[in-house]
């Protein structure tokens, strides 16, 4: 298995492969250098009593000599095979992190491990050496790097400070920022220095400028950096993404990802009401804020939304926009979309929440698109989920959108009549 997240490429199965050879080797080398060393410091000890008894003089110097060094020979061995020892015991630490999270980056692997960042940096650069990182991770790159001039402690429009990155993505990043004038604290994303990126964020702005709804994320502030690129400041939400909740646990009960999709398709209901298609929906743009009134599931990332009435999936390249693993077939095949492909982006949220995995989870993209666009949805009838659900489910899925909810509301009321009837 490989972790991969914003440039980073760690083979997890490789080094388990050599973590092994690398321990007994640091072992053996070790062992050498100690006995090593111990035969060092007998000779000189021998040598040493013999000057002092006078026995031999020329012998005995010579043995301190030899012993003196075969002893410090010993020890640089000793040393350099507890380094060793070390690195790996590193790498292992970084592995053991990352097994369960494979998508943590470099900036939550830091806070993980809970090591200074030159620590981290020198693992990462050994690990490099060792060809188990390919493309060095974003702690190696500096706080400007390719994403643009912000940093922490830049001040945006006088009211806004930078304080640190929380993510960093194809887009740009994103900071947690505070409002100097009210203390509150907040999240700003930067785009990255492209045209088309800059643009791309700007849309995002103004369509989430027309959604306003308790499960969207809320935007704050839209304004521009020195150099003309725009940024967005929204709330700053606390807590975890569904993607990480997830990972964490593995799957949730049919009941509880019931309780949390209800809330996630009346914001699209608000933003379909609005004219925006949010064509995006995946657990990592799903978050689940902690509150003191509890726990409240965000709709966030906007960032490939489009007018409805406006709503191709190509870019100008002709490249279908979205996720291989999330995209609905009309998405693969580049048809127009309409609320329909946000029923079945809903419909794919819940089933990876009682499921664990993504209904047409593969191995390779090919596949992927293959039983997207071919094989009939997966039954979640053996995890206990009740058939009512299981047929409301797969008809979200349907392939063809014309037997799909006309929108989320349709689907709502589906899962709600099923519901108090096989309550009752």
């Amino acid at each position: 298995m490989a972790a991969v997240k914003r440039g980073m490429w760690y083979d997890l199965a490789r080094h388990r492969r050599r973590a092994r050879g690398g321990r007994i080797g640091a072992v053996v080398a070790g062992g050498m250098g100690v006995a090593l060393a111990a035969f060092g410091l007998l000779a000189l000890a021998v040598g040493v009593v013999m000057l002092l008894t006078d026995e031999h003089p020329s012998i005995g110097a010579l043995t301190s000599i030899v012993g003196g060094m075969l002893t410090a020979a010993g020890g640089l061995a000793a040393a350099g095979a507890w380094r060793r020892w070390t690195r790996w015991a590193r790498l292992d630490r970084i592995a053991d992190v990352l097994t369960p999270f494979p998508a943590m980056g470099p900036s939550e692997l830091e806070h993980a491990l809970g090591w200074p960042r030159v620590e981290l940096c020198e693992a990462l650069l050994w690990a490099a050496c060792a060809d188990l990182v390919q493309a060095l991770p974003a702690p190696l790159h500096g706080e400007r790097g390719e994403r643009g001039t912000m940093q922490c402690g830049d001040v945006l429009d006088g009211r806004y400070r930078l304080v640190e990155v929380l993510g960093e993505g194809g887009m740009g990043r994103v900071f947690r920022g505070i409002d100097v004038l009210s203390g509150v604290p907040v999240a700003v994303k930067v785009p990255q220095a492209g045209p088309h990126d800059r643009d791309r964020l700007a849309r995002e702005a103004n369509l989430l400028a027309q959604v306003a709804h308790p499960h969207v994320q809320r935007l704050r502030f839209v304004g521009t950096t020195s150099d003309g690129a725009p940024y967005v400041v929204t709330d700053l939400l606390r807590g975890e993404t569904l993607e990480q909740r997830l990972e964490r646990v593995g799957q949730l009960p049919w009941r509880e990802a019931l309780a949390l999709l209800k809330p996630l398709a009346a914001a699209l209901g608000a933003a379909h009401a609005a004219g925006v298609l949010h064509r995006d929906l995946k657990p990592s743009n799903v978050f689940l804020e902690q509150g003191p009134e509890g726990e409240r599931p965000v709709l966030i990332d906007f960032g490939l939304a489009r007018r409805l009435d406006a709503s191709s999936v190509l870019t100008r390249s002709g490249a279908a926009i979205g996720t291989p693993l999330y995209m609905s077939p009309e998405q693969a095949r580049g048809e127009p979309l309409d609320r329909r492909t946000d029923v079945y982006g809903l419909s794919q949220l819940l089933f990876e929440m009682i499921a664990g995995t993504p209904p047409w989870f593969d191995v390779t993209e090919a596949k992927i698109y293959e039983r997207m666009l071919h094989a009939p949805p997966p039954t979640l009838e053996q995890l206990g989920v009740p058939a009512w659900l299981d047929t409301v489910i797969a008809r979200g899925l349907a392939k063809d959108r014309a037997q799909r909810f006309d929108d989320v509301d349709a689907l709502v009321r589906a899962l709600d009549a099923p519901e108090a009837e096989h309550v009752a």
